[in-house]
């Protein structure tokens, strides 16, 4: 495992949207079905890559003061991915494996419009190529080990979702309500060294889904993950990225 510094927070209602370059050509990314691109973002010079999935037309974000405006059109199974790479060397630091780093991810989000978006989910996946998730179904089978939290139909309820080999996949509904259009709501995700894997609320573990104890596999390298799919129907909603934080916990 790399020594370097394993942390990140960007607040991006503070942040402007920086140059969007294809990986491979570090051209000025474009509306390329699959293109893989990135950007550093803040003083630090954080990297975040992204996955667009399907020809979305609306490839950079938008920064405005609710943070970033998430690239999507009222399309189908067209969204994105961001990571924070999905090299598996030293160029990739923000990675940790389980059984050996505890560590999180939490993210504060706004929504409008929620039935335009039958996938919203951020957590861990492991490192691997990127899958082009177009649906809950496929969200739940494109990679083998995940520890997810988000919404998985354009209603708006909150679950997770666990995996610890391919086809052991668990999901467990969350307390409470749907998320509420126009209010924004923090989700965070857990993973301590004992492979027990903790859901957060708005700064609240998430009872339901603590009650299904939901663990991981050791040895296992997994990466901050946030993926968001449309479903064609009702208004053009948005997704705002409000504040991104991830990096190891003491245990």
């Amino acid at each position: 495992m790399s020594t370097a510094k394993r942390y990140t927070y960007v607040d991006f209602r503070q942040e402007p949207v920086t140059g969007c370059f294809a990986k491979t050509t570090h051209a000025i990314a474009a509306s390329t079905n699959t293109l893989q691109w990135y950007t550093r973002v803040g003083s630090e010079g954080h990297y975040f890559e992204f996955l667009n999935i399907d020809t979305n037309t609306k490839i950079f974000p938008v920064a405005d003061a609710s943070g970033w405006l998430l690239p999507d059109v009222d399309t189908d199974a067209i969204g994105g991915v961001i990571s924070q790479g999905i090299v598996a060397g030293a160029a990739t630091k923000m990675k940790f494996v389980t059984g050996t780093d505890a560590f999180y991810l939490k993210c504060k989000l706004l929504v409008t419009d929620i039935d335009n978006f039958d996938v919203i989910a951020i957590g861990f996946r492991e490192l691997a190529a990127y899958a082009v998730t177009i649906a809950p179904a496929t969200l739940k089978t494109d990679y083998d080990h995940k520890a997810l939290i988000g919404v998985f139909d354009d209603a708006g309820a909150v679950v997770t979702e666990v995996s610890t080999a391919a086809g052991a996949d668990v999901e467990t509904a969350c307390t409470g309500t749907p998320i509420v259009t126009g209010t924004a709501f923090t989700w965070e995700v857990r993973i301590r060294k004992d492979l027990s894997v903790e859901f957060y609320v708005n700064g609240v573990l998430d009872a339901l889904a603590a009650a299904a104890t939901p663990v991981v596999t050791t040895g296992k390298t997994l990466i901050p993950h946030i993926v968001h799919i449309n479903t064609g129907t009702g208004t053009l909603g948005t997704i705002h990225l409000q504040t991104y934080e991830c990096g190891l916990l003491e245990s």
